[in-house]
């Protein structure tokens, strides 16, 4: 089951994203490096999520994987 296992990858990646939250965030003491770390770990949840349910990123990134409308009519 493909579906099974990107739904555990993309949990281990979360679970350990919130783990190191909720170790940093008592360490944070004003408001602005509470919320620049937030956003950070939310940032890396989002990446995460995308990458593993996405596949990998390719390296070309001009790369096109399309077919032509005229080259259907071959």
């Amino acid at each position: 089951m493909e579906k099974e296992k990107i739904k555990q990858e993309i949990m281990a990646a979360l679970s350990m994203e919130v783990d190191g939250w909720l170790e940093e965030e008592s360490k944070l003491k004003d408001g602005y490096s509470y919320e620049a770390a937030l956003l950070k770990r939310a940032l890396n949840m989002g990446r995460a999520v995308m990458e593993k349910s996405a596949g990998e990123i390719s390296i070309n990134r001009n790369k096109k994987n399309f077919i032509p409308v005229l080259g259907r009519l071959k």
